[in-house]
């Protein structure tokens, strides 16, 4: 965090907008004045491409100057970059994608403005009108009214892919190292407290704890072993409701034990989908088992398909639960954090892997008391 009385940044205003001006991105701030997100500074040559001057944008609001469409669908970022968090969207204007990365100003511990810098992309935006991702906070320089951001968008996604390789690459490691070290003694440990518990009456409440203590770092060990073993993909084209139906059909069992409907809304006509079927089962019932386990009520969970343009299906598997606080859906798909009780994270860790291998897309939304949402994006 910088002040705005400690500018980090020497060159002159002009030729600091010159500078951004003849940058291939593009830089834009607003504040929020009255209620509304008014624009107050824009360059960089990606604006020009948009077709965006700064005669038309500054001091306006983002529906007078987008179609109203695009304007609805970015204000949850704009009100998530006001609230103090850096966030990511991906936006389509004339025929242009771009990608931003929203990141607040603060000064004496307030947000005064948010700057935003942009670049071309081959991605597409989410139907959803919830921000894709939050970013990690990082510098901005403050010169005047502007600022700028220290690293440009597409440094900020590259560290936070490199971030992601680097966590399964070292647990990948860790796995191989450790799994069969303890594979080996903890099923003679197993064997021996089994044959105890038959030969010792007394206090089998003891043996229980113990067994039910191995049967949880053996989980445990899978998950390692299942995240190290290289994965023998087999792609082929399947019908993506068939697969669904399989799954929900195999966990309606386990959902019925908890008073719980799995409910499938299918667009029809699904096309086929080329992917490795046994990989998105894997994701669905680990998906379909922590919605499951999150409502201890009971409830209904949906499970829906549609396509979306651009040649995407779009499945979304919503819970009745009592929902995930915000700050913790960034940390969701780490190893080891989890939001349940004796759960282990990895998962839903395997789960983003195997749909990043698909050249898909895995997010998570969830409002207090109103349960979870988890979107996945795959190609047809």
């Amino acid at each position: 965090m910088y002040k705005a009385n400690s500018d980090p940044y020497p060159l002159p205003e002009g030729q600091l907008l010159a500078w951004v001006n003849s940058q291939p991105g593009m830089t834009y701030t607003f504040s929020k004045q009255e209620e509304r997100f008014i624009h107050t500074f824009l360059g960089g040559q990606l604006a020009i491409r948009l077709g965006l001057e700064p005669e038309q944008v500054i001091g306006r609001a983002l529906e007078q100057f987008v179609p109203d469409t695009l304007a609805k669908s970015l204000l949850p970022n704009y009100e998530l970059a006001w609230s103090g968090k850096a966030a990511l969207f991906v936006a389509e204007l004339n025929g242009i994608y771009f990608q931003a990365a929203l990141q607040p100003v603060f000064i004496d511990g307030d947000v005064v403005h948010v700057t935003a810098t942009a670049v071309e992309t081959q991605a597409r935006p989410s139907a959803s009108a919830v921000p894709e991702r939050e970013l990690p906070k990082s510098g901005v320089f403050i010169s005047g009214e502007h600022a700028i951001h220290e690293a440009e968008t597409e440094k900020l996604l590259t560290e936070e892919m490199i971030r992601r390789s680097d966590k399964l690459s070292a647990l990948g490691q860790m796995a191989a190292g450790i799994a069969h070290e303890i594979r080996n003694p903890l099923t003679a440990l197993k064997g021996f407290v089994q044959l105890l518990k038959s030969q010792s009456p007394n206090h089998p409440i003891y043996f229980e704890i113990m067994l039910s203590e191995l049967e949880r770092i053996n989980f445990i060990v899978t998950e390692f072993m299942r995240m190290a073993k290289p994965q023998t993909e087999s792609f082929q084209h399947h019908d993506l409701a068939v697969i669904t139906e399989n799954i929900v059909s195999f966990m309606s069992a386990q959902a019925i034990l908890y008073n719980i409907e799995i409910k499938m809304v299918l667009e029809p006509s699904l096309p086929h989908i080329y992917c490795d079927e046994n990989q998105l089962k894997q994701v669905f019932i680990n998906v379909l088992k922590n919605a499951i386990e999150a409502m201890s009520g009971g409830g209904v969970i949906e499970f829906k398909i549609k396509r979306q343009p651009g040649a995407k299906l779009k499945i979304e598997i919503s819970d009745q639960g009592p929902g995930i606080p915000e700050d913790q859906i960034a940390l969701l798909g780490s190893p080891f954090f989890t939001t349940k009780e004796g759960g282990t994270g990895l998962g839903l860790m395997v789960s983003y892997q195997i749909i990043e291998n698909h050249n898909g897309k895995l997010y998570i939304t969830s409002e207090a008391d109103s349960g979870a949402t988890v979107h996945i994006e795959l190609p047809e």
